[in-house]
């Protein structure tokens, strides 16, 4: 029969912009990274100290493995660091009381070439 084939082919192509969703969005409040489910979120990914020198940034929160961190200031880049070896679930830190005053964009750079960006502004 081939009713069968183009059944699980119709089933395969209807199922393909969920599972797009799921790995990367437009936007959205949880930053463009997929549904918000509590863990994979941009909200718990970005935290700081309470004296607010230092950024702290969880990977595992990202969903994505991180391979690269990029900080510019404006469109210079100040820092880059390849992350590549660094475990999946590590909390990265960013000593921010080194930086001078100034509006930074913290990149984070997925294996997957998606960049996710945090606005911070130092003064």
């Amino acid at each position: 029969m081939k009713i069968k084939p183009l059944l699980f082919a119709l089933a395969v192509v209807t199922a393909l912009p969920s599972f797009a969703y799921a790995t990367k969005s437009n936007g959205g409040e949880n930053g463009g990274i997929g549904p918000t489910d509590g863990k994979n979120s941009l909200s718990n990914a970005f935290f700081k100290d309470s004296e607010e020198e230092v950024l702290f940034i969880d990977f595992d929160a990202i969903g994505d493995r991180i391979v690269a961190i990029n900080i510019l200031l404006g469109t210079k880049l100040m820092m880059e660091d390849d992350v590549r070896d660094l475990p999946a679930d590590v909390i990265y830190e960013i000593n921010l009381s080194i930086l001078r005053d100034g509006q930074y964009t913290i990149e984070l750079v997925t294996d997957q070439s998606i960049k996710i960006q945090k606005i911070i502004v130092i003064d």
